[in-house]
């Protein structure tokens, strides 16, 4: 293994160990009234698509960000990547 993939995969080791911690001190995942605070912010009637992702592991949790996007009848969208590309995509939820 070379020098910058061992890096890569200690600070992948480190920033899941941190991502767990907040989780477990977190008190909530999705913060309604921090939501709703940002939506004020950026005009949020005028926006008909929002890119999110969905969390996997350690991430913390987008489930309730992403149910509450799609009660507000925005178009959801995830990234993808495909097959033998480089490129980030981002495909409509269904």
């Amino acid at each position: 293994m070379n020098d910058i993939t061992s890096q890569k995969k200690n600070l992948r080791k480190q920033l899941a160990q941190k991502r767990n911690l907040i989780k477990k001190n977190s008190l909530a995942d999705f913060n309604q009234e921090a939501f709703n605070q940002l939506i004020k912010l950026i005009n949020f009637d005028e926006i008909k698509y929002i890119g999110s992702f969905i969390s996997i592991r350690s991430e913390i949790s987008t489930n309730q960000l992403n149910e509450h996007i799609i009660k507000l009848q925005k178009v959801l969208s995830f990234p993808i990547t495909k097959k033998n590309s480089k490129e980030l995509f981002f495909k409509k939820f269904k």
